[in-house]
């Protein structure tokens, strides 16, 4: 086996960890659809997103996968209570990460603030998620689900009237469709919708660029 009404500004990505603790490095990801951490599988650790972006699910009762969240530089994943872990983890696109020795947890209170403090960021995407699912249509739901995907680097645009265009890292249209409880045509039509009208542009697999994040943050929180 194998936000609220508005959205969430960007997290601030911080490599204070990698450089206060000690790591391992566990090089690049699996290629994505290649799940690297498998629910149900014995719990070996913690790790530390240093490029690229991965998104957690689980199985439901009837075997379909529910997609949990996605993450990008600088999140923590792996924390579970138990034996083994909770959910699984792929990768989106190519993906370093790097495994947190317990022994660098328990003596770099540096350390441990920053995973609670990425424990909190993701608490709260978590909530906003749940705020942007009852949101009342599908480009609401879309719009405010692009502004919040990992970037990858900045980009640049022509028209002088929006803001820096930004490269995001992008799921595939299953999962954004099973992420916002759409349909897949839905979701299909909206992005089609957003390309016709300047405001977002596919690039190569796994890649998207805003290319006017002001009137796409607008349509994620409108005013009534």
């Amino acid at each position: 086996m194998h936000s609220d009404v508005t959205t969430a500004p960007a997290r601030r990505r911080d490599s204070e960890p990698l450089g206060c603790a000690k790591t391992r490095s566990l090089g690049a990801l699996a290629a994505p659809g290649t799940p690297f951490l498998d629910e149900g599988s014995p719990f070996q650790g913690a790790y530390i997103i240093v490029s690229g972006a991965v998104f957690l699910s689980r199985l439901t009762q009837d075997g379909k996968r529910h997609v949990l969240s996605i993450l990008g530089p600088g999140d923590v994943f792996g924390l579970t209570s138990g034996a083994v872990y909770d959910c699984t983890v792929e990768p989106i696109v190519e993906s370093i990460v790097r495994r947190l020795e317990y022994t660098s947890l328990e003596r770099s209170g540096a350390l441990q603030s920053y995973v609670m403090k990425q424990l909190q960021i993701q608490l709260e995407a978590s909530r906003a998620h749940a705020v942007r699912l009852q949101r009342r249509s599908a480009e609401e739901k879309l719009a405010s689900f692009l502004m919040s995907l990992p970037h990858t680097h900045p980009g640049r645009v022509e028209d002088d009237d929006c803001q820096p265009a930004s490269e995001r890292i992008m799921l595939s249209l299953v999962d954004i469709a099973d992420y916002l409880s759409l349909r897949m045509e839905t979701v299909c039509r909206v992005l089609s919708r957003f390309r016709q009208r300047g405001l977002i542009a596919m690039r190569a697999k796994g890649q998207l660029t805003i290319l006017n994040p002001n009137r796409l943050f607008a349509i994620s929180c409108p005013i009534d």
